[in-house]
């Protein structure tokens, strides 16, 4: 019988310092592993032809039938463990998707038919990452740091949404209230999207947080540019927000939006 044991993607101390913490058979553990604060991956049941345990999100690099070596990221799900098979597959006409066990059943270092190595996983070597998966993995890290710090992420998220996925704006969108309503380390932050190669848009999350004691119609009229556009996104889901929208804030809200299509139009 397979397992049951994850491993995390996590920043423990909410610092920027992501690691990767593993489980043992949650059948058996006395300790307790908590679930809620990093990017889960399961342990497919499966090893490499080096004896190394499978994970999701491992990066694999297989080979069948004397084909090229192809690298893939490992999936996981009801049906088991797959991968995204070599394509030559497609060109033949045949499915794309791979179950892993077709290149790992043959025993540790029998692969005469068909080989599987692990290379690394998408966070800790994501120079291996395959290219269709690097903005899978890119959206769930700008995501696991975002929640990390909100009590509630759905306003953040729905002004995110309103913009092309990671874009400049989606991105702004998501952590435009970071500053203001949370007590992220503004180093912390800045780090984060550096790493992430967004450096720059730091500027745009400290243009669209209002200052202390700033009067609001004086801070709507200093935005500009892509802080500008994220305010109108705010502007425009707090506004569809019927059920909890005070009519006193409508009107603020109205004359904010207002002004901000005026001075783009």
């Amino acid at each position: 019988m397979r397992p049951i044991k994850f491993r995390k993607w996590h920043d423990p101390l909410c610092n920027g310092e992501y690691r990767m913490t593993y489980s043992e058979d949650l059948a058996n553990e006395k300790g307790e592993f908590v679930f809620h604060d990093g990017i889960l991956m399961q342990f497919v049941g499966l090893f490499d032809d080096e004896g190394r345990e499978i994970y999701e999100g491992d990066i694999v690099e297989v080979t069948e039938y004397n084909t090229p070596p192809h690298r893939s990221v490992v999936c996981f799900g009801h049906s088991g463990a797959w991968i995204e098979g070599h394509p030559l597959r497609r060109q033949l006409g045949l499915s794309s998707a791979q179950p892993l066990s077709d290149y790992c059943d043959y025993g540790i270092g029998q692969g005469e038919t068909a080989t599987c190595k692990v290379l690394g996983n998408v966070f800790e070597t994501p120079e291996h990452t395959p290219e269709p998966y690097k903005r899978i993995v890119e959206k769930e890290l700008f995501f696991l740091f975002a929640k990390q710090y909100y009590e509630d992420w759905s306003h953040p998220f729905a002004v995110a949404c309103q913009f092309p996925e990671l874009s400049d704006e989606w991105i702004v969108g998501l952590f435009h209230d970071l500053l203001e309503d949370t007590d992220v380390d503004p180093k912390v932050l800045q780090q984060f999207l550096s790493k992430m190669g967004k450096g720059r848009l730091f500027q745009e999350i400290e243009k669209i947080t209002r200052k202390e004691n700033e009067p609001y119609f004086q801070y709507i009229a200093r935005l500009n540019g892509i802080a500008k556009m994220v305010k109108i996104a705010d502007i425009r889901h707090h506004l569809a927000r019927k059920e909890t929208l005070k009519e006193s804030l409508k009107e603020r809200y109205v004359k904010a939006l207002n002004i901000l299509k005026g001075s783009i139009e």
